[in-house]
């Protein structure tokens, strides 16, 4: 009988101690489960800021060389009473911009936050309007004109530095009117320029 209870005994110790041994593997390999996903979701979230900062160096890049074409761009190269070499470099330079804006348009925009997208696209569209102006807006139409997109524009690159600096974005805000009457100009947010 001692023999039976003894057997009896370590069945149910070894069946206790089985029990234990499996609940708490299974909480050990739940919580190392649970901290992988977790630095699995950081790496995905760092990789995912790095990513986008790049695209913003790049995005950047292109706001330069719009920011340099822009005051000249509505009235086309025709305006320069210069030689035949100056109106093809600027030719070349408002191609390259406007030529940048729109492969950003598609390449990299859609990759970044909804402000950027949304700047993006109005800037890239505010910049044909300026540079496809027809000669009755008149000058002070263009100038006013050219003004806001140069101001547009700085707000875009404000919204671009804040993703890379991690701060709040400019305050959301319609693009200009290109094509209105009235010469009330358009302002962007404050502290967006």
């Amino acid at each position: 009988m001692e023999l039976w209870a003894a057997l009896l005994g370590a069945v149910i110790g070894g069946m206790a101690t089985f029990a234990a041994s499996s609940w708490q593997t299974r909480q050990v390999l739940t919580h190392e489960r649970e901290q992988a996903r977790e630095a699995a979701l950081e790496e995905r979230k760092a990789a995912r800021e790095s990513m986008t900062r790049s695209m913003s160096y790049e995005l950047l890049a292109v706001l330069a060389d719009v920011d340099h074409v822009v005051p000249r761009l509505a009235g086309g190269p025709s305006h320069l009473r210069v030689d035949r070499e100056a109106r093809e470099r600027w030719e070349h330079e408002r191609r390259t911009a406007l030529d940048g804006l729109s492969r950003k348009q598609a390449s990299i925009a859609p990759l970044m936050p909804k402000p950027v997208q949304d700047g993006w696209h109005n800037l890239r569209m505010l910049v044909v309007e300026l540079a496809l102006a027809p000669a009755d807006w008149g000058d002070s139409t263009i100038a006013r004109a050219r003004q806001e997109v140069e101001d547009y524009l700085g707000y875009v690159r404000a919204t671009i530095v804040a993703i890379i600096d991690g701060t709040d974005l400019p305050p959301d805000r319609d693009p200009p009117v290109l094509a209105r009457k009235d010469e009330e100009t358009w302002q962007a947010p404050a502290g967006s320029t």
